[in-house]
C-alpha cells in the first residue's frame, strides 16, 4: 500500500489485531499456534489460498516504488516480482511484506470496501497526522507480527526461556528487529502490569 497518504480507518486495539490474526491462522495453519515455525509464505501464496480462503485475486508485477499493494477496490494482492522471489528464498523481509498484506485484507477489506461502494467518505491523510491505532500500516504491521509470530507459541519461548532473540528470529523466520520489536511488546505489557490472565485470553480463538 501507498504509505505517503493513507484512510484513517476504525481504532484496533493490538489485542483484537492478535485475535483476528489467531483466528486467521486456525483457519489455516493451526500447528503454528501450538509449535514455533515459520509462516510458509510461498507455500500459502502458491496455493491459491488467498483466493480460498480470503476471496482476492492475486497476481506478481514488476513494481518500481512498492513491494507490494492490496487492491481494496478490485480485491487484488500484488506482490513485486523481487518479493515473490524472496518467499521462495526464505528472505524474512518478503515474508514480513506478505503478512503485512494479508493483514490488510483481514483487518481492513470489509471497513474499506463498505466505504468505497457506500460513496462514505474515505479520508486520506499523511501517517504522521494519524493516531496510531487508526493508522493502517501500524496495524498491519502489528497484524503481520502476530501472524508470523503467534503468542501461544512466543508465550511458551517466554516462560520456558528456550531461545534467545537471534535464534527466535531464526525459529520463526523473521528479522532481527522484528522479533525484538516482538519481545519489546511482550515487556511493555509487563510494565504495565497486566495480569497473566491477559496473556492466557490470548491462547485461543
Amino acid at each position: 500500500m501507498n504509505t505517503n497518504k493513507v484512510p484513517v480507518v476504525k481504532a484496533r486495539s493490538t489485542v483484537e489485531i492478535e485475535y483476528k490474526a489467531m483466528a486467521f491462522l486456525k483457519l489455516t495453519y493451526p500447528d503454528l499456534l501450538k509449535k514455533p515455525a515459520p509462516f510458509p509464505g510461498a507455500g500459502f501464496f502458491d496455493s491459491g489460498k488467498i483466493t480460498e480462503i480470503l476471496n482476492y485475486d492475486y497476481g506478481i508485477e514488476n513494481l518500481n516504488d512498492a513491494e507490494a499493494y492490496t487492491d481494496f477496490d478490485n480485491k487484488r494482492l500484488v506482490l513485486n516480482k523481487n518479493v515473490y522471489e524472496g518467499l521462495h528464498t526464505g528472505c524474512p523481509r518478503a515474508l514480513f511484506t506478505l503478512a503485512h498484506e494479508i493483514s490488510h485484507i483481514i483487518l481492513h477489506s470489509n471497513e474499506i470496501r463498505y466505504r468505497i461502494f457506500n460513496n462514505c467518505q474515505l479520508n486520506k491523510l499523511n501517517r504522521s497526522k494519524i493516531i496510531t491505532y487508526r493508522d493502517p500500516e501500524w496495524q498491519a504491521n502489528a497484524g503481520a507480527a502476530a501472524l508470523l509470530m503467534p503468542w501461544p507459541t512466543m508465550l511458551n519461548i517466554i516462560k520456558e526461556k528456550k531461545l534467545n532473540l537471534f535464534e527466535m528470529a531464526t525459529k520463526y523466520n523473521v528479522s532481527y528487529t522484528a522479533a525484538s520489536i516482538r519481545m519489546a511488546k511482550y515487556d511493555e505489557y509487563l510494565s504495565k502490569k497486566k495480569p497473566p490472565a491477559y496473556f492466557g485470553g490470548l491462547t485461543s480463538c
